[in-house]
């Protein structure tokens, strides 16, 4: 703001919602798409993708600060992750998140995993997906993972750039 300008209350809400600052992503970026189809004939379009972010630092995204408000007082490991990978599949209008792996490292080795699936629509910019929290040592993990599994997982839901995130409660019944 100018000196001595003062800000309206719908400015204020408006840049509250829009506090998320897209230069605090940082990291490679990996990307690739392979799309068929008729341009103009929507349900006609086939394809598949990935999106990978390595040696990410995701400063305050808001759904990292999600899922570390939400899963901070069950997983002591929990630190930002570094490590994204998303494969995806375009099937007409839609666009199914086949699989998500996001991952905190220490040196060569995961020390939390997130790993699920959802759908992203284009034309709202919003995301549904489900992922199954991991961490520790990989067997063990596993092995818990399995029952852990049935019992609760992440939901993320909403806009891309400012999504709920919840616990879902056994997620084999959604």
């Amino acid at each position: 703001l100018f000196a001595g300008e003062e800000q309206s209350g719908a400015e204020a809400g408006a840049e509250d919602e829009e506090s998320f600052d897209a230069s605090e992503i940082e990291g490679r970026v990996y990307m690739s798409m392979f799309l068929g189809g008729h341009f103009q004939d929507t349900y006609a379009r086939r394809g598949k993708g990935r999106i990978q972010i390595t040696d990410a630092v995701l400063g305050d995204v808001p759904v990292v600060m999600g899922i570390q408000q939400l899963l901070h007082l069950t997983v002591p490991t929990l630190s930002r992750p570094d490590f994204v990978d998303v494969q995806y599949y375009v099937d007409g209008e839609s666009i199914v998140l086949d699989e998500i792996l996001i991952e905190s490292g220490l040196g060569d080795y995961a020390i939390f995993t997130l790993q699920g699936y959802g759908t992203y629509d284009w034309d709202d910019s919003s995301i549904d997906a489900v992922l199954f929290p991991r961490g520790g040592v990989r067997l063990v993990n596993d092995i818990v993972g399995m029952v852990q599994d049935h019992l609760y997982a992440v939901g993320i839901t909403g806009p891309i750039v400012d999504p709920e995130v919840d616990l879902v409660p056994f997620p084999g019944l959604r």
